[in-house]
């Protein structure tokens, strides 16, 4: 009986994932891994198992999968953005159809950093503050004085509004920045 038992247990114990295995459904960005509960080692096909499908909000133009757009990438055309409008979050790949995420970004005000940056509320000297001098400040799509503020070592760009305001925080894997903007 006992054996059955502890059979039963370790059975349980087989079948309920790790805790760990999973990000916690929460509204933390933790720069160089994760945007909540969406992680740079989730799929494209995960995100979609999660989020539903890709969806842009009404009357925007374009569609829910386009190559990046100059405030995102610059020139790097070969990056390609997943847009979940519904819940604010995007992802982005190197080619259309891959499923590695290079870099997950949000401007949605409930999520913020352990240093409390949060998209379009904390401005570039409070981001700055935060986190110090960034690898590189460069312009960031055709609005002036928009710049993005990119920190390699730690995985974590922040797009800032001539306004002052951040407008986008985005997480990437650390030390891959060169490869993803031109700078």
């Amino acid at each position: 009986m006992k054996v059955l038992a502890a059979l039963g247990v370790l059975v349980l114990l087989l079948l309920v994932p790790p805790a760990i295995s999973q990000a916690p459904d929460d509204k933390l960005i933790v720069p160089g891994q994760r945007i909540g509960k969406w992680t740079l080692a989730k799929t494209i096909d995960q995100l979609l198992q999660m989020n539903g499908p890709r969806n842009i909000r009404r009357g925007t133009p374009g569609s829910p999968l386009d190559r990046m757009q100059a405030w995102f990438a610059d020139s790097n055309d070969e990056i390609w953005w997943h847009w979940w409008a519904d819940v604010n979050f995007s992802a982005a790949t190197r080619g259309r159809d891959a499923q590695r995420v290079e870099y997950i970004f949000t401007a949605n005000d409930e999520f913020k950093t352990e240093k409390g940056t949060t998209p379009s509320v904390t401005g570039r000297e409070a981001v700055e503050s935060a986190y110090g001098r960034p690898t590189v400040v460069m312009r960031a799509g055709p609005v002036a004085g928009r710049v993005r503020l990119i920190y390699d070592a730690i995985g974590l760009a922040v797009i800032v509004r001539p306004e002052g305001a951040a407008g986008i925080v985005a997480v990437f894997r650390p030390g891959t920045a060169r490869t993803l903007w031109n700078f």
